[in-house]
This record gives C-alpha cells, sequence and structure tokens, in this order.
C-alpha cells in the first residue's frame, strides 16, 4: 500500500477484462502491450488458433482506453501462406484502433512450433534453417508473398496504419526497395503541417513536403489532422489561452509549447490531466 512502482505489461486481447484492467491499475499499470498479430478473422482463426472476432478485439481494446492506460499494439506479416492483401487486413484493422505506439515485426518460424512445420512441410524455409530474431528481412520463400513485398510493406507498415488514405499511392511507392523508394521513405518518415491564418504559398513553393493548412478550413476533420500527427508544437511566446492544446491532448498527443507560456499548463493542469488521462508532466 505505500508504495505504487508503475509496470508494463504485455499480453493478449483475449486476457482483457474491465475488472483485471481495473484492479491492475490500482497497484500500477502504466502501460500495456496487446498482441493482435493478425487482423483477417479466418486466417487468424486457422493459422494461429486465436478464436476471437474483430469485434470483439476492438471492445476488449476499448477497455484500456476506457481506464486511460496508454497502450501500444504488435503485429506479425509474412506468416505461412499468407497473401499481400490478407496482411493488408492487418492494417485495415490496425487503423480502428487509437494506440498510442505500434510495431509490426516479419514472422520469425522457430523450431518446435506448429508453423515452422507447416512452413517446412510447404517448402517455405530448409529444415536446417535457424531462425533469427527481431529481423525485418523474412526467411520464408514464399511464391505468393515474397521476401521483397514482406519486407516493403514491413517498412511502411505503421504509416499505412497511422496516415490518412489519401497519402496511401505516396505510401506505395515507399515499398519499393530503390533509390526512389528510399528517398520517398525519408521523406514520409518526417511530417510536418503547419496551421496558419491564411494559406502561405511561399512557404509551400520553397518547402514542398510541408503541409500548410488554413484556419478557414477547420470544420469537423481536423481531428484527423491531429490524429494523424505524433505531436503538437505551438510556437507562441504570448498566449494567454490556447484551445488547440486543449484539441491536441484531446486526442493523445503530446504538445510542446514554449516556458515563456508555461502558465498556461501549470493553470489549467488539473483540467490537462483529466483530458490526456494522467498528470501533465513539465520538462525543460
Amino acid at each position: 500500500k505505500k508504495f505504487k512502482i508503475p509496470f508494463f505489461i504485455q499480453s493478449r486481447p483475449e486476457t482483457l477484462s474491465d475488472y483485471k484492467i481495473k484492479k491492475l491499475k490500482e497497484v500500477g499499470l502504466a502501460r500495456y502491450a496487446v498482441g493482435i498479430e493478425h487482423g483477417n478473422e479466418k486466417y487468424r482463426a486457422n493459422m494461429l488458433k486465436r478464436l476471437y472476432t474483430n469485434e470483439n478485439l476492438l471492445k476488449s481494446l476499448k477497455i484500456l482506453s476506457d481506464n486511460k492506460i496508454s497502450f501500444s499494439v504488435n503485429a506479425i506479416i509474412g506468416f505461412p501462406d499468407e497473401t499481400y492483401d490478407l496482411a493488408m487486413d492487418t492494417v485495415e484493422i490496425n487503423r480502428q484502433i487509437d494506440s498510442f505506439s505500434l510495431s509490426c515485426a516479419t514472422f520469425a518460424p522457430y523450431k518446435g512450433t506448429s508453423l515452422r512445420t507447416l512452413a517446412e512441410k510447404n517448402g517455405y524455409v530448409d529444415t536446417e534453417c535457424i531462425a533469427p530474431p527481431n529481423t525485418s528481412w523474412s526467411i520464408m520463400n514464399m511464391p505468393n508473398f515474397t521476401k521483397e513485398q514482406i519486407f516493403g510493406l514491413q517498412r511502411v507498415f505503421v504509416m499505412y496504419s497511422k496516415f490518412p488514405k489519401t497519402r496511401w499511392p505516396e505510401i506505395k511507392k515507399a515499398e519499393a526497395m530503390t533509390p526512389e523508394g528510399d528517398e520517398i521513405l525519408n521523406k514520409l518518415k518526417i511530417g510536418l503541417t503547419i496551421v496558419n491564418s491564411e494559406t502561405d504559398n511561399a512557404i509551400k513553393k520553397k518547402y514542398p513536403s510541408i503541409n500548410v493548412i488554413s484556419f478557414s478550413n477547420y470544420n469537423d476533420s481536423i481531428i484527423k489532422f491531429y490524429d494523424s500527427h505524433n505531436i503538437f508544437i505551438l510556437p507562441s511566446f504570448t498566449e494567454g489561452y490556447s484551445q488547440v492544446i486543449d484539441e491536441s491532448l484531446s486526442r493523445r498527443r503530446p504538445v510542446i509549447i514554449f516556458k515563456e507560456i508555461s502558465h498556461i499548463v501549470y493553470n489549467n493542469r488539473k483540467v490537462y490531466s483529466e483530458i490526456s488521462g494522467k498528470e501533465v508532466e513539465f520538462t525543460s
């Protein structure tokens, strides 16, 4: 009762219940990692023996959100007999999950597992091959989902899952392991949107990769702008109160401000703690 040390849990969605999470939160649960692995219900049930629907999966993860527990999601691609389209089903389910972070690993056919036996039986992997851990490059040789396709999708998986679908054509080009694909990938990794009182064509002309939007364009889709970015920066030295801080925190996006206006957060720290679901932290 005297100590409440924050701790992290990694588990499966079937284990989640409101009762368990509330009890774990009482003793310090701070972060939860959930392995959903695959987004196609039929494939997941047949190959991975995970017998739950996507609807129930989303309901389970909502328990974490409702209890204000930050969570991450782990996915895997490159399973035996998987195709590119099946892997994209995993992208689609992740687009419906408001996770704090997301990771995508490449399937590793470890000796002694049923999927390794299947992979060897189908000739996808040599019987003497030892699967390396945490690799991006698949050791599987599958005709319907090549190593190149697996690696290409894996390196942009998070972008497909978190970016607006309007950017999918650009992301698709970044799958290609070519100088052009690498260049597009590097541009996608660093995204910046400037919100201005008016659209600044000079900035867009000089820096075409920067997205510039105007306050006059604000409507219900503003939520999408917050959700498609990781951090909100308020570049103001003189601010009495800023609604955009509320907006960003309500979408669980951290906010960076100058120390000259830190009084905004300090004066409203209880409100912001409620919005963000955790105590407000001050760093300099």
